[in-house]
């Protein structure tokens, strides 16, 4: 009973460590895409605002 409860833990200590990984790992590639989504924007702005003023 002792070695199920060991191998129990273990895996249930690894599956959280790998999902919490993917998750993490998702999460900042979404921030990541959103951080340079908007400063591609912000530069396109800009660059239409520079363009309406010449």
């Amino acid at each position: 009973m002792g070695t199920l409860l060991c191998l129990y833990n273990c895996y249930t200590h690894l599956k959280n460590k790998y999902f919490t990984g993917i998750k993490k790992g998702y999460l900042s590639q979404t921030a990541n895409l959103f951080v340079n989504l908007k400063s591609n924007t912000m530069k396109n702005t800009l660059q239409i605002y520079v363009l309406s003023i010449e």
